[in-house]
């Protein structure tokens, strides 16, 4: 994909909906009664709180307005976000989004607006009824030039629709449900056409291919963006029919076919004359190289205007030849190879040698060969070089030719193998103007000063956190220094920061425009560094998870800007502020878990609307969640505030959250029985109530959510039971009702409910009957627990279809009869307890032979393996930080490979038995008050359990 200077490039094309305009002194009457006639007909009006009712407020002062300077009318209208459209939590993306409800796209609101000339819609929920004109059957807005209904849910009908704005130049249609042929013929209508943005959509190649061909109609085309769709037509083709635009400027055709497209080769871009950005990445596309080398064909290159190329994802055959071709290019400044496959011949070490005007290359995660260093240094004019994630090897002075680029701005060496200590003589003496530097995630070694990057006074970037190496570590106080630079993305996290003192860093006292930190993993001492909200008004994302910080979280003053918050794993203390929620009320991440946080969460939390994951797990909160919590966070998919003292009833009142994926509200000291609140959170995946005081019923509905993966209700007084609608779960996975008081027979149809379920734990209830066929003949199940209950009759033979089984568990049941040799057939068991039963017979002799895997205690390891997992595959793809040089590693726990032997352990288990009781009698041999206060309790123990029969005997 094109990075962030492409990007600008694309943007600028759509600066007329986004650009405002001065305010005009005031508003005209007829216009300002017509947004307030808008804005009641809005379900969800509450964002548009300055647009009053009030003839002396001026509309051209509203928020989302902007006028004509000179004559008042309105020119600018942006709506966006204003009818409920939340992140859908299927897709974890943020710009993937559900609607609630859906409004009539009606401009006959906008009738008044003589001078409109843009309006944003986008992220708003549309239905596909659209009313272009008046109610006199006039054609409205005939000076629209800009619209932008992006992310709005609207079919291909819409581009018909719209056909009768024959002023529009701008056009942005991105991540809709348009589908069907591509819609050339509708299209035609808006001749003045100037930036047509389709991409995110479901669009297929023509029914006519020719019919493609009359985008060459469009004459006045500078941008078309189709990326992401269903089109298979092949890229030359798309390159010839539209040839004839003379004003094409921007290409986008990322991912815009799902199929193989063939070879393209390079000298194709020739057509295009007058384009400056071409993107083909992440299509199914080979590069092939230019078969012409006349001086006439070289004449012609020179004349073309490409200044971006991204062939991310590509495949690029014979690299000398086709950089070859690049090089007659005289306008061509960035080069995007993200990912892309280059076949480089034996003579190619200096491959891009040849583009010496080449301003910008991202060679990231290139397969196929080795970055060919020697080529890169001999690229005097290059200002941005980002080759992470190669697999280089040795230490930075084999990157010592890169003195030779003066020019060089940002350098990116991240997640590669590079060892040895860091040190900046690989880089220019007079290299003032390095802006960006990353060496993250490699082998470095020894002590890295700080201090070396102090007269770097244009640093702008700097990660060095996730070191493999457990000898490195970062030094900021040592010796000191004042830095010259503003940082505005800082990365140290797990690189044993300051290790011998702890210290944070005293140089972040002088830094004001940060918009990221992270110091993750450092084990950090001190107070926790509130100033670092102080000082950085501009922060969006602050992570200090998983140091040694104490004292309070003080209130802050607000940032509108700070999304992502991780303060876990520390050992801060006192309340949360009181105007948590005002002072962040854009956050979408707020982790505090395991900290030593008391009192209660603050009712400000409501306001925190766009908030998508709160974790405030293993703490000391008490009190009852607050019904503001419910009732705003309209967008939270995460809710975790498991071990805490939260107490009262659960989610009484109903819910806001419709799109909650994660509940966890186990550990804690709620009570009663569950309410309606649970009812209507279709999308629930996770729900975890155990070890609270919860009673009654299991309502059938909590258990009726069809999305639910993993649910424990385990360690409550639940009673009655267990709800059929178990049964009828197709994803579900992991089932826990254990300790609780459920009663009757366990349901036949468990076994059949999911192809999914590999966890059934119902221990220590009051269930009875035998146990089903179909639980038997589930080959997936993982841990099936069925211990101290009141189940009878035989252990069927067909135990044996338990094929993956590793935890068994039938004890402190009725259980009677032969035990089945098909037990043995289970290899994969890890553990099995058939005691406290009614068995009779012989002990199969192949119980001797079970190899009982290599897990010892498999219960509680499966259990929280399989919630941890769940848990933080959700939480891998929410924790996202919007930030072009950032990426984060999920690190998986180390397993316990440890062996039991059967016949060892019962050797073992029997020896320690015997000197247990041994010791104890030689206790009560040798001391006689130990002596008596036993058999005084054996007494007490008779009296109370056969206290009668006793009296009856004896007396």
């Amino acid at each position: 994909m094109l990075n962030s200077r492409v990007v600008v490039l694309y943007a600028a094309t759509i600066i007329v909906i986004i650009g405002h305009g001065s305010k005009a002194k005031a508003c005209l009457e007829v216009e300002r009664k017509a947004l307030l006639k808008y804005k009641a007909f809005l379900k969800s009006p509450a964002s548009l709180s300055s647009w009053i009712n009030d003839s002396n407020s001026d509309c051209c002062g509203w928020e989302r307005v902007t006028c004509d300077p000179d004559s008042g009318h309105v020119t600018h209208l942006f709506l966006q976000f204003l009818n409920g459209v939340y992140p859908h939590p299927d897709d974890f993306d943020p710009y993937i989004h559900q609607c609630l409800n859906f409004l009539t796209l009606d401009f006959s609101f906008f009738v008044p607006f003589k001078n409109l000339t843009a309006i944003d819609f986008s992220f708003n929920c549309f239905n596909n009824s659209i009313f272009t004109q008046d109610h006199g059957g006039m054609s409205t807005l005939k000076t629209l030039e800009a619209i932008d209904l992006s992310y709005c849910s609207f079919n291909i009908s819409v581009i018909d629709t719209l056909t009768s704005f024959t002023s529009l130049k701008t056009l942005l249609l991105r991540n809709n449900f348009l589908d069907g042929p591509f819609p050339v013929r509708e299209l035609l209508a808006l001749r003045n056409l100037e930036h047509l943005d389709l991409s995110s959509n479901r669009l297929q190649s023509p029914s006519e291919i020719d019919d493609f061909k009359r985008m060459s109609e469009l004459k006045k085309l500078e941008t078309l963006d189709l990326s992401q769709n269903y089109l298979t037509i092949n890229v030359t083709s798309i390159f010839r029919s539209l040839s004839p635009l003379k004003f094409l400027k921007n290409l986008l055709l990322s991912q815009y076919s799902m199929g193989t497209l063939g070879p393209l080769a390079i000298d194709e871009l020739s057509v295009l004359q007058n384009l400056e950005t071409l993107d083909l990445s992440e299509n199914s596309l080979t590069i092939t190289s230019s078969s012409s080398t006349t001086p006439e064909y070289s004449k012609t290159l020179s004349r073309l205007m490409l200044e971006t190329l991204d062939l991310s994802g590509t495949h690029v055959v014979n690299a000398n030849t086709t950089f070859k071709f690049l090089s007659h290019l005289p306008n061509l400044r960035s080069l995007i190879l993200h990912e892309t496959e280059i076949l480089f011949g034996e003579q190619d070490d200096e491959v891009f040698a040849d583009l010496p005007n080449l301003e910008v290359l991202i060679l990231r995660s290139v397969s196929g060969t080795t970055v060919p260093i020697q080529g890169l240094c001999k690229m005097k004019n290059l200002q941005e070089l980002d080759v992470s994630d190669n697999h280089l090897t040795g230490s930075l002075s084999s990157f010592s030719c890169l003195k030779n680029l003066t020019s060089l701005r940002a350098l990116d060496l991240s997640r590669n193998f590079l060892s040895g200590n860091i040190s900046l003589s690989f880089l220019a003496q007079n290299n003032a103007p390095l802006e960006y530097l990353s060496l993250a995630d490699n082998n470095f070694e020894g002590t890295f000063p700080l201090s070396t990057l102090a007269n770097y006074s244009e640093l702008k970037v700097l990660r060095l956190g996730r070191q493999q190496n457990k000898n490195f570590q970062v030094e900021t106080e040592n010796p000191p220094w004042i830095p010259s630079f503003q940082l505005q993305y800082l990365d140290m996290s797990s690189c044993q920061l300051n290790s011998a003192t702890g210290a944070i860093p005293t140089f972040l006292s002088n830094q004001s425009s940060l918009i990221f930190i992270d110091l993750s993993n450092n084990n950090l001492l001190g107070r926790f560094p509130n100033w670092l909200l102080m000082n950085n008004p501009k922060l969006e994302a602050l992570l200090l998870n998983n140091n040694l910080f104490n004292g309070y979280f003080e209130d802050q003053k607000m940032n509108i800007h700070l999304y992502t918050l991780d303060v876990s794993n520390n050992m801060i203390q006192g309340k949360l502020p009181t105007s948590l929620g005002f002072s962040f009320p854009y956050l979408e991440y707020l982790n505090a878990s395991f900290n030593v946080l008391d009192g209660d969460i603050p009712a400000s939390v409501g306001e925190m609307s766009t908030l998508r994951t709160l974790d405030l797990a293993y703490n000391n909160l008490s009190g009852e969640l607050p019904n503001e919590m419910f009732k705003g966070c309209i967008s939270l998919l995460i809710l975790s505030l498991s071990h805490n003292k939260f107490q009262g009833q659960i989610l009484a009142a109903p819910l806001s959250m419709t799109f909650l994926s994660v509940l966890m509200l186990d550990n804690n000291n709620f009570h009663g029985k569950l309410q309606d609140g649970l009812r209507n959170m279709q999308h629930l995946g996770l729900l975890d109530l155990s070890n609270n005081d919860l009673s009654g019923e299991l309502p059938g509905w909590v258990v009726g959510n069809l999305n639910l993966v993993f649910l424990s209700v385990s360690g409550n007084n639940f009673e009655g039971a267990i709800p059929r609608e178990l049964c009828e779960l197709e994803f579900i996975t992991f089932v826990s009702l254990s300790h609780n008081r459920f009663s009757g027979s366990l349901p036949s149809c468990l076994g059949n409910s999911s192809s999914w379920l590999k966890f059934i734990h119902l221990r220590n209830n009051s269930l009875a009957g035998t146990i089903p066929e179909s639980i038997l003949n589930n080959s997936e199940l993982y841990s099936l627990d069925l211990g101290d209950n009141n189940i009878s009759g035989s252990v069927p033979n067909s135990v044996n279809g338990l094929t993956n089984l590793k935890y068994l568990s039938l004890a402190g049941n009725r259980l009677q009869g032969q035990l089945p040799k098909q037990i043995c057939e289970l290899k994969q068991l890890n553990f099995l307890d058939l005691s406290r039963n009614n068995f009779s017979g012989t002990i199969p002799t192949c119980f001797n032979n079970i190899s009982f895997g290599n897990q010892g205690n498999y219960y509680d390891f499966l259990a929280n393996y399989f919630r941890s997992s769940y848990f933080g595959f959700i939480y891998s793809q929410l924790f996202y930080i919007n930030f072009q040089y950032h990426n984060f590693d999920v690190e998986m726990h180390d397993k316990d490979n440890s062996v039991i032997d059967f016949t060892s352990f019962c050797w073992t288990f029997a020896a320690s038995y015997v000197m247990v009781v041994l010791v104890f009698i030689a206790i009560l041999w040798i001391n006689p008050y130990w002596r008596r206060k036993w058999f005084y309790f054996i007494e007490d123990c008779l009296y109370k359990c056969f206290g009668g029969v006793l009296k009856d005997m004896f007396y």
